[in-house]
């Protein structure tokens, strides 16, 4: 009996012992439930699973073909680290503030925090990716190759390489700035260079779970066997800040001097494997300039661990004394300091905008002498607006004002205008004649020279022309002036020429002869009357409008009435006089005072001394 019961439990041990077995067999077997067997990315699955870097869903279900998003992402490469809990709680703490202020989900709080901490991403772009919702959208490939050649710490390696030709038939699509980090991803072996069915890449298009469960594993495998390079070493730091006032170069690595605001000063040591971000961005260390505002965490080997680092933003005004097309190009500016003249050579940055004489222009046009306003960032100037020492322009004289001293304004041939002062003893020209300030013209056209915005040099000449018109102004002043209405309809204004020739009816006259209504036939030098030829005529013997304004004691009628020639509106003054008829629109006589503002009325009458005289005021329609 005994022996039967021995024999019951060995059978019933191996029993279990098998059954553990299958158990163990068939979850190998199918991970999840809805990974098939002998699906493509079993192996991959299963491995990021064990490692704890994808995990799965509550209803034990993986869902490969489901989206990864730019959150989720963050997170599972955050994983591919070996990080211990205390080493996590201080990457956490380091980053606690910003990821708050983000209100990251719970669930990527540690990662998100290992991811900015690797320099995965960037503090701006995670500021960018939260605030405006996008942190929950799909990651595209160009992302996730940016991120993961990032986390597998080859983002300078990847950044070295100078020609780059990617062998997709989408390339072109490829933003200039993603190709290296796609191109290191082939080499690495984490993307098919040959793409897809088609043979593109599909740069925008989203990664799902399983292509990231691949993508993950051969990202595990490449920083698991260079462990030592691309362990996170968290060393007990403290926080310095102050200015980087000098920095000495070596073959890897720079040691910089930060002098804190009690003007102490400490020199440390920054290479490839220091955190640096400028204004929220990466950037490598030797991209580090004298004078910018630092805050880096430091061991106690005066090693810089990260960096924070503020631009540093300077303008200048002067002249240039000399520009070197060297790579990269090196502008010396002399300008005003401290009542003395200082020179300063600075590097122009790579996208330096240039502004010559008002217009886009490009660095090579910039000449010795050229005034200049620079605004320099980080000690490279990134923008320059200039005024060309040396100008030579041609157009035509549109004023001359005095403020007290003169200013000539002169519009272009593209209808620019230009102001200048005229230099005191500014060489002009008038004909190829030696003349004065005062004897130019406005309408004259000119050619100057320009040096540091004021005239030196003027070559003006007569512009000569006719016309004709019915005059409707007249300024008695020291420069006389008239106003005609020409044969096109416009009104168009002259100077008359004190030795102007003035005929009237063949005989001689002068200013004082001419009255409006007048026809003229005038001779004109840039815009002055040289001679004229005046036919005195009455005009408008006849005017039709609604009456704006009267005046009993002052017998006079304000009519506003439509000019003809011009098709615009006029107001004319109508003066009546005790032998002045008036007719209302049955024909009847009435007196002056039956009339209201309002009617409309036809006036017959004539000039008189530029003064038009009604004979006959017939009422066509009473006010209402």
């Amino acid at each position: 009996m005994k022996l039967f019961k021995k024999i019951v439990k060995v059978v019933l041990f191996s029993v279990l012992i098998f059954s553990l077995n299958l158990t163990n067999i068939s979850a190998y077997a199918q991970i999840f439930t809805d990974v098939p067997d002998n699906y493509w990315a079993e192996e991959y699955i299963k491995k990021v699973k064990d490692l704890g870097i994808i995990t799965g869903y509550p209803d034990a279900t993986f869902k490969p073909t489901k989206e990864v998003t730019k959150s989720q992402a963050l997170v599972m490469i955050s994983r591919l680290y070996k990080l211990d809990d205390s080493t996590i709680e201080t990457i956490k703490n380091k980053y606690k503030h910003l990821l708050d202020e983000l209100k990251v989900e719970p669930w990527a709080y540690e990662g998100i925090a290992v991811a900015l901490h690797k320099g995965i991403i960037s503090e701006e772009v995670l500021k960018e990716y939260y605030k405006s919702g996008r942190a929950k959208m799909p990651a595209t490939k160009e992302e996730i190759c940016i991120f993961l050649t990032r986390a597998m710490g080859l983002e300078d390696e990847a950044k070295s390489k100078t020609i780059i030709v990617l062998p997709f038939k989408d390339a072109e699509l490829i933003p200039a700035q993603v190709t290296p980090y796609v191109d290191m991803m082939i080499q690495k072996g984490i993307i098919n260079a040959k793409g897809d069915s088609k043979g593109k890449f599909n740069p925008k298009n989203s990664v799902n779970r399983a292509i990231m469960a691949k993508m993950l594993s051969i990202a595990y495998d490449y920083i698991d066997k260079n462990e030592e390079k691309q362990q996170i070493l968290v060393e007990d730091t403290v926080t310095v800040s102050g200015t980087i006032s000098s920095i000495l170069k070596a073959t890897n690595e720079m040691y910089v001097t930060i002098e804190d605001e009690n003007k102490e000063k400490n020199i440390y040591k920054v290479n490839s494997d220091t955190d640096i971000t400028l204004d929220g961005n990466r950037i490598k260390f030797t991209e580090l300039v004298e004078g910018l505002i630092v805050e880096a965490e430091v061991t106690d080997k005066n090693k810089i661990v990260s960096m924070k680092v503020k631009s540093i933003e300077e303008e200048y005004s002067g002249k240039v004394k000399s520009l070197a097309l060297t790579t990269p190009a090196i502008l010396t500016i002399e300008y005003k300091k401290d009542g003395g003249d200082e020179t300063k050579a600075l590097y122009l940055a790579r996208d330096v905008k240039v502004i010559l004489d008002n217009k886009k222009s490009f660095i090579y046009k910039i000449k010795e002498g050229d005034l200049v306003k620079l605004k320099v960032k980080n000690k490279k100037i990134v923008e320059i607006v200039a005024e060309s020492k040396d100008k030579h322009i041609t157009g035509i004289i549109k004023d001359i004002k005095y403020n007290p001293e003169p200013n000539l304004v002169i519009e272009d041939e593209n209808g620019e205008l230009y102001e200048f002062p005229i230099y005191k003893r500014a060489d002009i020209e008038r004909n190829d004649k030696n003349a004065e300030i005062t004897d130019l013209r406005r309408g004259d056209r000119v050619e100057i020279d320009v040096e540091y915005n004021v005239i030196k040099e003027i070559e003006a000449r007569v512009i000569k022309r006719e016309d004709e018109g019915t005059i409707k102004e007249i300024l008695i002043a020291d420069r006389p002036k008239i106003t005609i209405v020409n044969e096109e309809g416009k009104e168009v204004s002259y100077y008359i020429s004190k030795d102007a020739d003035i005929d009237i009816d063949n005989k001689n006259g002068n200013i004082y002869d001419l009255r409006l209504g007048y026809f003229v036939e005038v001779d004109i030098e840039s815009d002055e009357i040289i001679s004229m030829e005046v036919e005195p005529r009455e005009q408008n013997d006849r005017y039709e409008g609604e009456i704006e304004y009267l005046n009993d004691d002052a017998e006079v009628i304000v009519l506003s009435v439509i000019n003809y020639n011009t098709g615009k509106k006029e107001v004319v003054r109508i003066d009546v006089t005790k032998f002045t008829s008036f007719i209302d629109s049955d024909g009847d006589r009435i007196k002056f005072r039956n009339l209201r503002k309002g009617d409309k009325v036809i006036v017959i009458g004539n000039f008189d001394g530029g003064i038009f005289t009604a004979k006959t005021v017939i009422v066509t329609q009473k006010a209402r």
